[in-house]
Parts: C-alpha cells; sequence; structure tokens
C-alpha cells in the first residue's frame, strides 16, 4: 500500500490524474480498496468533473470513518457542481461547523446561498472571503449579483465595476448585469451601452431585447 501510495501521489503532483485513477482501479479491481483509496478516487473524480462518479466513492468513506472538514467539503462541492446546493449546504455547514474558515468555504456557502435566492446569507458568506484575502473578479461577480437581487444596485455597481476592471475580456453576462443595475437607477443611457455590448457577444434572448426595449422607452 505504501508503494501504491507513494506512486500515486508523484502521478497527482504531474497532475496526471488519469494515471493516478488507473492505479487505483485496479487496486479496487484486486479487491484492496480502502480508506485512503476511496477518499483519493473520489477526489480525483472531483477534479476530472466526474461528480456523481466522485459522490460514489465519498459516500463510501463518509460511511467508514468519522465525520471531517475535508470530507464534508469535497460531498459539498460536487453536490454544489451538480446543482444540489440544498445537500452542498449541509455538508458544507458542516464543515464549518467542524473547524473550517477560509476562503474557500465562504466563497463556496455564498455561491450556494445565492443560487438558493439566499441572498443576504450569500453577501455575508461572500464578504467573509473577500475579508479573508480573496480578490478576483470571481468574488466582485457573486457580490455585485446577489446585492443586485436585493435592490442594493449602487452597492451591486461597484462590485460589478470593480469585476469589470480587473478582467481583460468581460463577457455577456457582466455587461447583462452592469446595464440592468444601471436601468434600475435611472441611468438609462449608460444601461444601454452595456447592454448593448452584450448584444454584440451573443444571440439576443428575450430577457436582453425586453432590457434594450424598456430602457429605450424610459429615455424617451
Amino acid at each position: 500500500m505504501e508503494d501504491l501510495k507513494s506512486r500515486v501521489d508523484e502521478l497527482l503532483e504531474n497532475q496526471e490524474y488519469d494515471k493516478a485513477l488507473e492505479l487505483l482501479t485496479e487496486n479496487e479491481i484486486n479487491g484492496e480498496a480502502d480508506i485512503w483509496t476511496n477518499s483519493t478516487t473520489g477526489w480525483i473524480l472531483g477534479k476530472l468533473g466526474r461528480r456523481e462518479e466522485a459522490l460514489e466513492y465519498l459516500r463510501k468513506v463518509e460511511g467508514e470513518e468519522e465525520e471531517n472538514p475535508w470530507l464534508c467539503c469535497e460531498i459539498g462541492w460536487n453536490l454544489g457542481a451538480l446543482g444540489k446546493s440544498k445537500e452542498a449546504l449541509y455538508y458544507l455547514n458542516r464543515a464549518k461547523e467542524l473547524g473550517r474558515d477560509d476562503v474557500w468555504i465562504n466563497s463556496e456557502l455564498g455561491w450556494n446561498m445565492g443560487r438558493l435566492d439566499r441572498n443576504e446569507e450569500a453577501v455575508y458568506y461572500l464578504n467573509r472571503a473577500k475579508e479573508l484575502g480573496r480578490d478576483d473578479n470571481w468574488i466582485f461577480e457573486e457580490l455585485g449579483w446577489n446585492l443586485g437581487k436585493l435592490e442594493k444596485y449602487k452597492e451591486a455597481l461597484e462590485c460589478l465595476k470593480k469585476a469589470e476592471e480587473m478582467e481583460e475580456n468581460s463577457d455577456a453576462w457582466l455587461y447583462r448585469e452592469i446595464g440592468w443595475n444601471l436601468g434600475m437607477l435611472d441611468e438609462f443611457e449608460k444601461a444601454l451601452e452595456y447592454l448593448r455590448k452584450a448584444e454584440e457577444m451573443e444571440e439576443p434572448d428575450d430577457w436582453l431585447n425586453s432590457q434594450i426595449g424598456w430602457n429605450l422607452g424610459e429615455q424617451d
């Protein structure tokens, strides 16, 4: 087993996840799987975006060893990525209760809270992640999105504009959000500038067309 761990660790260090997974699968076929191999297999599958499979292995570990922050975080992360935010929050909150309080856990809590329209709580955790040192376009986009839904349009714009400054190439989503918040502040001309940018970048949908039309009407 020590030889297996050494070989897998070396492959993971070189980000050769598929090769590491092959070794672990071979070990499982030979009937030698244990908590470490199941944990590592689950972690690798999550990294490869194979969330359902990752959860199968992590659930095995959940039934075999004492609850711990790492395992709760891994299960929560994969559940959140599958759109199961309510279930994800159960595990993420357990990790928090077990002592984890860093940028990652607060970011995940905030992200999942937002997907459940628990926007005030989302803002709380996202701000906590920011306090702990997160300073990138993602955190400002998430804060802006949640603040906008709370009708705090000015604060939302501050965050979204900050995200725009930090990005080399902003996407249509960000321009939509900035445009929407500007419109809610009656800054119709500026709103249209951003909504038109979004229109140039992607096929307009009903929402974008209605926002452009509404701002044009209000401007007139």
